[in-house]
């Protein structure tokens, strides 16, 4: 992230037009002004500089004076700070100002948000020294610290926040295990933290098989929601070792398996007694998944007038022509949901095919 350091001397109001003076681009000013005031340099600036900011970085650049905030907002890079709008959109991002504690006393000073999101941002980002800095400076926390600290694995920075009396809860065990961080999520529970069925749930949505055994065998509960999440992500081999080892599921495992995409896990899950009712079809139909849905349907599976309702509102026109030519219903849903996504090219062919329409199309 670029340090706001050597860019002190505005704010997002200074660009805002209010009548504040630009500092002078001379020899004495920083490389990156300089670069960019020369014709003869500007095309180095904008190849090899500005492609390797953020929009947090170009928030806090075109502060600078309105030299380099015409320069941020006219660069033929592509980014999305274009205007004043954009600059006081990323100044009030927390996340943009959590890599360093300059960066974050920069923010706090120019009155960036600080509150509970504040910790949350810098656990997440992992961190430590700015933590540290952050409660120094009177930044609230809650379990939110700990939960961000837990999902992107950091260890150390959630030790820390736990040793001052920083609160938890069983968010930070399902957050660990959605994202595989067997090790924190062990710690964790060793230190006493809660969990509930939504651990199991993450770990196998997350496909993180070693983390949902390490789990069951240590007491973690789960539920049906275990294998529809496994399915949803894809993940036969998670869902297979659920089953071999009690896990219940219902008609969800195979509408997941749908809803993603995951054809070969819904021919498992069918062969191996899953049942199914029409949200198979239905979330087939809403992801464009022609081939699960045709397979679906050629292997028994119920439809009702959503699955056209569900096409139509995703744009899949392919989807919406196959299910009525195999017989699937439509309602006036149909064209509403065409509309509402405003998928023209499916409105027409839905209204030249004889869908019914009501008045608010």
């Amino acid at each position: 992230m670029l340090s706001p350091r050597r860019m002190n001397r505005g704010g997002v109001d200074d660009i805002a037009g209010d009548g504040s003076t630009s500092a002078d681009l001379n020899d004495e000013a920083p490389l990156p002004e300089r670069l960019a005031a020369d014709a003869r340099t500007r095309d180095v600036f904008n190849a090899n500089i500005l492609p390797r900011l953020d929009s947090g970085d170009l928030a806090v650049l075109a502060t600078v004076n309105r030299k380099m905030r015409d320069v941020v907002f006219d660069s033929p890079v592509d980014h999305d700070v274009r205007d004043v709008a954009a600059v006081r959109r990323e100044l009030g991002r927390m996340p943009n100002f959590v890599g360093s504690v300059s960066r974050l006393a920069w923010a706090k000073e120019r009155g960036c948000p600080w509150d509970e999101n504040t910790c949350a941002a810098v656990a997440k980002c992992g961190h430590l020294e700015v933590l540290q800095w952050a409660r120094a400076n009177g930044a609230p926390w809650d379990a939110w610290t700990c939960t961000g600290a837990a999902e992107h694995g950091h260890l150390e920075v959630l030790q820390w926040a736990r040793a001052n009396g920083c609160p938890w809860d069983v968010w930070t065990c399902t957050y660990a295990a959605g994202r595989g961080h067997l090790e924190v999520l062990q710690w964790a529970r060793a230190n006493g933290a809660t969990w509930n069925e939504w651990t199991c749930v993450n770990a196998a949505g997350g496909g993180h098989l070693e983390v949902l055994q390490w789990a069951r065998a240590n007491g973690a509960p789960w539920d049906e929601e275990t294998c529809s999440e496994a399915a949803r992500g894809g993940h036969l081999e998670v869902l297979q070792w659920a089953r071999a080892n009690g896990a219940t599921w219902n008609e969800w495992t195979c509408a997941s398996a749908a809803f993603g995409g995951h054809l070969e896990v819904l021919q498992w899950a069918r062969a191996n007694g899953a049942p199914w009712n029409e949200w198979t079809c239905t979330y087939a139909a809403h992801r464009g998944h022609l081939e699960v849905l045709q397979w679906a349907r050629a292997n028994g599976a119920p439809w009702n007038e959503v699955t056209c309702v569900n096409a139509a509102g995703g744009g899949h026109l392919e989807v919406l022509q196959w299910a009525r030519a195999n017989g699937a219903p439509w309602d006036e849903e149909t064209c509403s949901e065409a509309a509402r996504g405003g998928h023209l090219e499916v409105l027409q062919w839905a209204r030249a095919n004889g869908a019914p329409q009501d008045e608010s199309t």
